[in-house]
């Protein structure tokens, strides 16, 4: 199976960091798997090797409208099973199944915490989006499922 995964977000505090220990424990657990690993070129020294990973550079901003739609293009041509994603934005279109991570609902929970009116929009079109279109959902913890 080729598996693509989204490592744009390695540099990150918290999500990065929930990227990193997938990546790192990945290629220690998983040999019969192929990975093609998506990311930033200033970040591929923060990825890991291995003879079923491979590295795709791509120039796609996290928060772009522009970018979701590149994502779409470059996950037809990586020709995928599967492509997983630790955060919420995901392409327009994901032309294989798809798995993604829900840290929280904090925007959505409680919108205070979010000052930003746009910033709370934006998360709550996008997970409205994102989610219905995967095909399982990971959560980390059991308060977040309840959500």
């Amino acid at each position: 199976m080729h598996i693509g995964i989204d490592g744009r977000m390695v540099n990150w505090s918290g999500i990065g960091r929930y990227t990193q220990n997938i990546l790192k424990h990945i290629v220690v657990l998983d040999k019969v798997n192929d990975y093609s690993v998506f990311c930033h070129a200033e970040d591929r020294r923060e990825m890991p090797g291995g003879e079923n990973v491979s590295l795709v550079e791509v120039d796609v901003p996290v928060f772009s409208i522009k970018g979701r739609g590149r994502w779409t293009k470059i996950l037809k041509s990586a020709n995928l099973d599967l492509f997983y994603t630790p955060y919420i934005i995901v392409p327009f279109e994901v032309p294989c199944r798809a798995v993604g991570t829900i840290h929280d609902l904090i925007p959505w929970r409680m919108p205070s915490v979010q000052k930003s009116l746009i910033a709370r929009l934006f998360y709550r079109r996008i997970i409205k989006r994102a989610a219905p279109n995967w095909d399982c959902i990971l959560v980390d913890s059991n308060f977040t499922r309840d959500d």
